[in-house]
């Protein structure tokens, strides 16, 4: 099932559709470092890893502006469902391979990394990044109180799509897109402003 999702290529386009959608959001909203300062697009390629892309896909492309203004010019991005802060991988692997070896047996974590072959040492890290970094981000101590009930801070990341509704990869799709949805402003120029602003 892990598979099924890694290899789900119209997923990932649903969203780009939607990253496409934060831009135009980001962009009409203008330069938040310069009044009257208009965005132009200043689009880039990364290399994410995680799942195979066609070689013509744009689902590599990280979606960006510059400031048109002179003396400005400064580099603003929009928040993304598909990039978390400046990962190789994409973000709904971070999250989900985390999420899925949460707290499960090392039969568990062999088949995650016939999937996706992620170093155990990498892997330590997200876990890290996801029990330490994240719950001390300004972003997550205003943002965790949105859920009615409260999020698990020791089985994260798990409990966090949990709270979105997901209960097995039979039917990932939805709660997974609301928690990179969630998570995207993690990804902007600046996480907490566009926290406030949505």
């Amino acid at each position: 099932m892990l598979y099924k999702m890694f290899s789900d290529s119209r997923f990932f386009r649903v969203l780009l559709v939607f990253d496409r959608d934060l831009a135009r959001q980001t962009q009409t909203a203008g330069c938040r470092h310069c009044p009257g300062g208009a965005l132009h697009v200043a689009n880039y390629r990364r290399k994410p890893r995680g799942v195979d892309l066609d070689e013509d896909d744009d689902l590599d492309l990280r979606l960006s502006f510059c400031c048109g203004k002179e003396g400005c010019r400064r580099r603003t991005r929009p928040p993304s469902v598909r990039f978390l802060e400046r990962r190789v991988y994409f973000a709904a692997v971070f999250l989900l391979v985390l999420a899925m070896r949460h707290g499960v047996s090392s039969p568990r974590t062999a088949q995650i990394k016939k999937v996706i072959p992620v170093d155990r040492r990498t892997l330590d890290r997200w876990r890290q990044w996801w029990k330490e970094t994240f719950l001390q981000t300004p972003f997550w101590k205003l943002a965790r109180g949105r859920f009615a009930s409260p999020v698990s801070e020791r089985s994260m990341p798990m409990s966090l799509i949990e709270a979105f509704g997901f209960k097995s990869m039979r039917s990932y799709r939805k709660p997974l897109l609301q928690a990179l949805d969630f998570l995207s402003p993690l990804s902007a120029s600046a996480a907490v402003a566009d926290l406030h602003a949505r």
